[in-house]
């Protein structure tokens, strides 16, 4: 059995817990090369003989995953949660076994010696880059702050624990500014402050990572219409020129 595998005590604790529909839960299915995550909330299930996870209310495009496997993943107490079962449909509605086996969601972590990041001193916080971003470019950096604050939320997969606060990210770097963005409640950058940063980037070879120290001053804060979502503009006031004509080349190579 698997460490993250629930003892039968926690998994009876758990199925009670979803009987009394104290939680949202996301389906989540690989369709092709992409994965389809649904929502239902807590009106729209129930658990039945703490065997049978049963939905009543569910879209009809459902029904085009009959016999497929699904992730379902659920908080309970702030624990993220899942297990895996396949769609059935019923009489009265869509059903899915409960399984043995309810997992803990693992902690995703990654290895900072080997991504781009960005380390604010300060707070010892990393930063990681957005993959969905091209950081190294040379338009505007508002083009990546617009880009940001109006793109439409996904739904995402659950973390190991509800509520947790996480680290910025990284959307744009140019010779003159870094661009951190982040939900609102995350955003620890205040404006006119200043902080020393330093950025890692990895290399190949011998030699696997090379680290630029920058002291900058975040001179833009730009928030979402929702008032949800910020993103931080840091100019830079101290930099090596070494380092300078260093990240102008990362720039014109991308």
């Amino acid at each position: 059995m698997k460490k993250n595998n629930l003892s039968g005590i926690e998994r009876e604790l758990v199925l009670n817990y979803l009987s009394e529909k104290k939680t949202d839960i996301i389906f989540s299915i690989e369709n092709e090369n992409a994965v389809d995550k649904i929502i239902f909330n807590q009106n729209q299930f129930l658990v039945a003989d703490k065997k049978i996870l049963l939905l009543t209310d569910f879209p009809y495009s459902l029904t085009n995953y009959k016999d497929k496997t699904v992730r379902i993943q659920f908080y309970f107490n702030k624990l993220g949660l899942y297990f895996l079962s396949k769609i059935e449909f019923v009489s009265s509605g869509c059903a899915l076994v409960i399984p043995q086996s309810i997992q803990k969601i693992e902690e995703e972590t990654e290895n900072s010696s080997e991504v781009f990041s960005v380390l604010i001193k300060s707070m010892n916080i990393y930063c990681l880059f957005d993959e969905n971003f091209n950081i190294f470019h040379e338009s505007d950096f508002k083009n990546s702050v617009n880009t940001y604050l109006t793109q439409s939320k996904n739904i995402s997969n659950l973390n190991s624990v509800e509520n947790r606060i996480y680290s910025p990210s990284v959307i744009f770097i140019d010779q003159k500014n870094i661009v951190f963005a982040s939900l609102k409640k995350n955003m620890p950058l205040k404006m006119d402050c200043e902080y020393e940063l330093v950025i890692n980037f990895p290399l190949e070879g011998p030699v696997k990572k090379r680290s630029v120290i920058v002291k900058c001053l975040i001179k833009d804060l730009y928030e979402d219409f929702t008032r949800t979502k910020l993103c931080a503009v840091a100019q830079f006031v101290s930099i090596q020129e070494e380092d300078l004509r260093f990240i102008s080349e990362k720039v014109s190579f991308f």
